[in-house]
């Protein structure tokens, strides 16, 4: 009998640490949502400046990443409903999206601009032009909220269905980060150019990880394991592989003061 009785509680402490470790495990996988082809920051589930940053994140943090691509919409949509942990995916920190969701710190502070057709002469002024951006983006909320434009917004789900149209005049601009618009400036054999000069948006406070709203412990996490990148190095190296030019970003301050050899040529804000 005091055998059976041992085997059965052996049997039980089993089943008790196997659903143990099954916890652990599923504690220590994130649910990282980031856009479909989105170069330099996202090029596939292993390489972009997301991607990469999510990655080493994780590691920091102990954890595994899961990634789920999808549109802005999707992932804003998923966050919401409990689909996602996080987002990390060129994402803005605006007042508008706290209202819903919670934020990092900002890890990079972008400019934007205009891609076009090289051929084409664009007039100085942006009325009466369609414009092309992603719907649900920063991009979108910015030309809607310019009283001062006149021009035609246009969304899409993806920038490849902006590129497309872009090519066949069903638009006449694409609005988007300068670092993705450079690019494809860079990829287009001469077909595309950026018109004018790069800008900031006013109400944007720069790239964050979003996560639930009030969900402290993970954005607490992030923001630790962020500011231990910066001080190990790591997320200056990655700032010098995927932005050769350095003048397409902006280091916020909290983060640029943890980092020990800042890359030449990067500004800090």
């Amino acid at each position: 009998m005091l055998k059976k009785i041992l085997m059965l509680g052996s049997f039980i402490s089993l089943i008790f640490l196997t659903s143990l470790g099954f916890a652990q495990n599923a504690r220590q996988t994130l649910r990282v949502g980031i856009g479909h082809f989105y170069p330099p920051f996202i090029y596939n589930y292993s390489v972009g400046f997301d991607t990469d940053l999510a990655n080493a994140l994780c590691q920091q943090m102990q954890a595994q990443c899961s990634f789920y691509s999808m549109s802005l919409k999707e992932m804003l949509e998923a966050l919401r409903n409990n689909q996602l942990d996080m987002i990390l995916s060129g994402l803005s920190i605006t007042p508008e999206r706290q209202k819903t969701m919670s934020f990092t710190k900002p890890y990079l502070i972008g400019s934007v601009g205009f891609l076009g057709l090289s051929q084409r002469v664009y007039p100085q002024s942006l009325d009466n032009l369609k414009i092309g951006v992603i719907a649900s983006s920063t991009f979108n909320t910015f030309l809607a909220s310019a009283s001062t434009l006149s021009s035609q917004v246009e969304t899409r789900e993806s920038y490849g269905d902006l590129l497309v149209d872009l090519n066949k005049g069903k638009i006449d601009l694409i609005l988007l980060d300068a670092a993705v618009g450079n690019y494809w400036v860079g990829q287009s054999n001469g077909q595309l150019k950026m018109i004018g000069s790069s800008f900031q948006i006013p109400f944007d406070l720069g790239f964050g990880i979003g996560v639930q709203k009030g969900n402290l412990a993970l954005q607490g996490q992030l923001n630790q394991a962020l500011a231990a990148l910066a001080s190990s190095g790591r997320f200056a190296q990655l700032v010098r592989l995927y932005f050769p030019t350095q003048s397409e970003v902006i280091i916020p301050a909290w983060l640029a003061a943890l980092i020990p050899a800042m890359p030449n040529g990067v500004k800090v804000g």
